[in-house]
């Protein structure tokens, strides 16, 4: 099916904030801005976007208690988490920043570097990294405002660590992860 614009953003309290879409789609653009949505995608189905395809959630305020770590990320799944993958077919420019992606595969001819995320896992040909960023300034791997976005990495994560911040990383006791090489 061919789709013009589909542009999926904030529409005030009470929205939904889920939204499937089922089939194999040709979009001009593919814009979602609504922080916290979950978009599941049809598993085993193409979305091909021939212009932008633009994911842009937030991250959450350390210094605002009612928050919780994670809340304003976008949440991209397929219909069947954990087991069969979406695809997409991007074909202009590709811009995606605070989200947890899963069960993805790119059929770009590269991989497509997501911006500060985190991964469910199931992905293919696509590279999401939490960053160190010591913003707690606690230097424990386990408080998540040490983290860009805020949150605690999970088993599907590559963490990043680079000139964002030059403070050590503590792996403490309350980190109930694993670290591989």
């Amino acid at each position: 099916m061919d789709s013009n614009n589909v542009i999926l953003s904030p529409q005030g309290e009470g929205s939904h904030k889920v939204v499937y879409i089922t089939g194999d789609y040709n979009f001009y653009d593919l814009i979602i801005t609504r922080p916290g949505l979950e978009v599941y995608f049809e598993a085993g189905k193409t979305q091909t976007v021939f212009g932008a395809f633009i994911v842009q959630g937030q991250d959450t305020d350390p210094n605002d208690p009612t928050q919780t770590p994670k809340q304003f990320l976008i949440k991209l799944r397929s219909t069947d988490t954990g087991n069969a993958q979406w695809l997409l077919d991007p074909k202009g420019l590709v811009s995606v920043d605070y989200v947890i992606i899963g069960d993805m595969k790119s059929l770009a001819s590269t991989p497509i570097k997501i911006g500060p995320s985190f991964s469910y896992g199931n992905n293919t040909n696509i590279d999401t990294d939490p960053t160190w960023d010591n913003g707690a300034s606690t230097v424990n791997w386990s408080d998540a405002n040490n983290w860009n976005p805020n949150g605690v990495p999970g088993s599907s994560d590559t963490v990043t660590f680079d000139a964002t911040s030059t403070a050590n990383s503590t792996v403490n006791s309350l980190f109930a992860g694993t670290i591989g090489e």
